[in-house]
């Protein structure tokens, strides 16, 4: 059993607790329920919600967009500072590099051979989104790989696989009054993969009245809010779509270690929502566990208060992969 995605169907009032692990192979989210606290989901100051690359692993040459999900109560103007680095490290609270820009355009010279590569600079601007490309030779890549990792051996820390690609994290620094921090991993691949990792994809959202069974649920448009009554029980029902779940071979742990079995992605969804609650923080798919219908259901008791609200899906698989569908609603 997965303990991560297994522990993400979160009832109403727990909140989801993020831990925040820095490790080799990037930055993850570890998380549990939680009584007592404001749920994880309820949006009500500014919050990076999510990041998503176009390219959850990026292959030889290629190229990956990365942008934020945020959110931002009122009218208020958001800054983005964007940075990068193969080998991340916390201190005082913050992300820093461990390895100094100079010393890692050392390490992949000597390893390539040549000084002809370019390493991108650790500050990848303030833009509303940055890209960022391949730029390791395929033959070196391991090695450079490896001689990071061992930079950081010191740390009780689990190694990459550094046969099938290096990892790095990719960081923003958000701000809006307040500052917010947010990270993904991205693997820069040793060679080109027989299928690459796409991302999961919501096709749409629909509504319908929990007290109302023999009424058709509406769909949420994307172009403009749906009107919805006040402190009502609402479902709202997810199109998922059938291939975000893919099939995969995951890697050896060990060359004496048997050949791995064939199995189904993981999903889950984070239900965030500007006002009332939801029934579950997050809900996930795990192949003979919990189903991707029930995955893509939850309740949604509208706020008290008039108004426009906000409602953002969140939807990650376990190897990277993220997306999201936004709409609005308007509290009658």
């Amino acid at each position: 059993m997965n303990t991560f995605f297994s522990r993400l169907n979160c009832p109403r009032r727990a909140a989801l607790i993020i831990y925040i692990v820095i490790s080799l192979t990037g930055v993850f989210a570890l998380g549990g329920c939680a009584d007592e606290l404001a749920a994880y989901n309820e949006l009500s100051e500014f919050r990076v919600l999510a990041l998503r690359s176009s390219q959850p692993v990026l292959a030889p040459d290629a190229v990956a967009t990365v942008e934020p999900l945020v959110f931002v109560p009122g009218e208020t103007a958001v800054s983005y500072a964007w940075s990068w680095c193969p080998l991340p490290a916390e201190e005082d609270g913050d992300l820093r590099c461990a390895i100094a820009h100079e010393d890692l355009a050392a390490t992949v010279r000597k390893h390539a051979g040549t000084s002809e590569i370019t390493v991108p600079a650790y500050d990848l601007g303030s833009a509303d989104s940055v890209q960022f490309g391949h730029f390791l030779p395929a033959q070196s890549l391991a090695a450079i790989c490896y001689e990071l990792a061992q930079k950081g051996i010191s740390r009780p820390l689990e190694l990459p696989d550094c046969e099938v690609g290096m990892p790095f994290v990719i960081t923003l620094r958000a701000e809006s009054g307040t500052a917010v921090t947010a990270a993904k991993e991205l693997v820069l691949l040793a060679s080109e993969p027989q299928a690459l990792n796409q991302n999961p994809l919501i096709r749409g959202v629909s509504v319908a009245a929990v007290d109302d069974s023999a009424g058709t649920p509406m769909t949420m448009p994307a172009d403009q809010p749906i009107p919805l009554a006040q402190e009502t029980e609402y479902e709202l029902i997810l199109d998922i779509a059938p291939d975000s779940v893919e099939r995969y071979r995951p890697v050896k742990d060990s060359q004496d270690s048997p050949a791995p079995t064939e199995r189904a992605e993981q999903l889950a969804i984070t239900w965030f929502v500007e006002g009332g609650e939801t029934e579950f923080t997050r809900t996930s798919f795990i192949e003979g566990e919990s189903d991707l219908d029930t995955a893509s259901r939850n309740q949604w008791t509208t706020p008290a208060q008039s108004g426009n609200a906000e409602l953002h899906f969140v939807i990650r698989d376990d190897r990277g992969g993220l997306n999201w569908l936004s709409r609005q609603a308007v509290i009658e």
